[in-house]
């Protein structure tokens, strides 16, 4: 395996990882989610303006076409791997102004961010940063990390 692919499974493994960490903590001590609770409930960000949350059904699919990829189709796919990276940079970065997290009873205010919520950006920058940086098949030897 190459270490491009190398980086792509220790990515996708960061990732699942951050599922079962504690990703946010609210002010009361009950108020402490997990990864998987944040998957789950996440899709409804986008009725507050958060859209960090959507950067999850992109990035498994880029890391599968990371992993799958035919090497013929390198070169026709370059230009739609960047706009993919630049995506996920996107909404990576709208995951960095992530302030209250919503319930039932309101806004509950994020007091602070757990191993699961830096492991999830380090896999969706470090995703976003194979896919801008993915070698074409005419690349030189020296530029191709395979």
């Amino acid at each position: 395996m190459g270490r491009f692919r190398f980086a792509a499974v220790v990515l996708l493994a960061l990732w699942a990882v951050s599922l079962w960490l504690p990703v946010i903590a609210g002010p009361d001590p009950a108020k402490h989610f997990p990864g998987w609770s944040i998957l789950i409930l996440g899709v409804l960000g986008f009725t507050v303006g958060k859209f960090g949350w959507f950067a999850n059904l992109i990035i498994v699919p880029a890391w599968l076409w990371i992993l799958v990829r035919p090497a013929s189709q390198a070169g026709r796919q370059h230009s739609m791997r960047r706009g993919v990276a630049a995506m996920l940079t996107l909404l990576g970065v709208d995951a960095l102004f992530w302030r209250d997290m919503y319930g039932d009873n309101g806004a509950i205010p994020i007091e602070a961010f757990g191993a699961g919520y830096y492991l999830w950006l380090i896999s969706v920058f470090g995703t976003a940063a194979l896919l801008w940086v993915a070698p074409r098949p005419n690349a030189s030897p020296s530029a191709v990390m395979e």
